[in-house]
């Protein structure tokens, strides 16, 4: 529960900081300050809905976040402090117990490799377009990455929403213990007389 509201918090954070960091004369076009903030920001909620999927007997959903948010804190600098949490719901979700019904299992992995490449094409999504911004002086032409399209838009919260739906088909693991299992049955056995 912890990571998810880690990464809710991180998801609108920089989105208000992309937002509010735009230049003061509107230098942005509208659909870049607002969409683009609205995109990046969606990527890291969605990463804390799965977050919270995983809570609901799908442990194996935190290694589709962790392995999806190594490669957004590598984007900003702001966003590497997430690397640790990454690698501890990695840690988490790989070390949880394997679910009790063998059939569910290739279906696990494909859906946990399906969640975590949907969030990462999210993020990618958001630098796929040619920029239009081209700075040209006598010495010297360059770019700049930071324009964000309605299509990179569209595109990212199509991925971030396709990996939720995703994340929601994985079937959840068996409970180890509970009372249709071993806790009922030791309470029955400890209360009759041998």
């Amino acid at each position: 529960m912890v990571c998810a509201v880690l990464v809710f918090v991180a998801g609108v954070g920089v989105a208000i900081i992309r937002y509010r960091g735009g230049p003061a004369g509107g230098g942005w076009g509208v659909d870049d300050q607002v969409g683009g903030s609205i995109a990046i920001g969606a990527v890291l909620v969605g990463l804390g809905v799965v977050d919270l999927m995983a809570r609901r007997r799908r442990p194996l959903l935190l290694v589709a976040t962790g392995a999806a948010l190594i490669p957004m804190c590598i984007v900003s600098v702001v966003l590497f402090p997430l690397a640790l949490l990454a690698a501890f719901m990695i840690g988490a979700g790989a070390s949880a117990p394997t679910p009790k019904v063998p059939r569910k299992q290739p279906r696990t992995g494909l859906t946990v490799c399906l969640v975590a490449a949907l969030h990462v094409s999210a993020m990618v999504s958001l630098i796929v377009h040619p920029d239009p911004r081209t700075i040209v002086t006598p010495a010297m032409t360059s770019s700049t990455s930071d324009v964000i399209t309605w299509f990179e838009v569209v595109l990212s919260l199509g991925c971030t929403a396709l990996a939720i739906l995703v994340a929601r088909t994985m079937p959840t693991d068996e409970p180890v213990t509970g009372p249709a299992h071993g806790s009922q049955a030791t309470t029955s056995s400890a209360a009759s007389p041998r």
